[in-house]
């Protein structure tokens, strides 16, 4: 078997992507997008086993600040890392509603 790029064009684009994690029922990809400026949390959903266009998730899960990280605990909860100047961290717990 040989390797291959996951996802080309939607989670691997060339930007410096990072920290994947994938739901329970593998439809949903969360991953971390990063260059020297910033880095946020992105989603991608399989629907119709297609792989959707990723998402910047909103606050309170992206913010000012740059969040990596992401954890799928259960299908209803998502993880981050929040890094705070000054070198502060931050664990964040969000519970899934439609939204985080």
């Amino acid at each position: 078997m040989e390797p291959e790029i996951f996802a080309p064009g939607i989670v691997n684009t060339g930007l410096y992507t990072r920290d994947l994690a994938i739901s329970k029922d593998g439809n949903e990809i969360y991953f971390c997008v990063a260059d020297a400026d910033f880095a946020a949390i992105f989603v991608t959903k399989c629907i119709d086993n297609h792989w959707t266009e990723p998402q910047a998730l909103d606050e309170p899960v992206n913010s000012q600040e740059n969040e990596f990280f992401p954890s799928v605990i259960t299908l209803v909860k998502l993880i981050c890392l929040l890094i705070l100047p000054a070198g502060r961290y931050v664990l964040c717990k969000m519970k899934k509603n439609g939204y985080y």
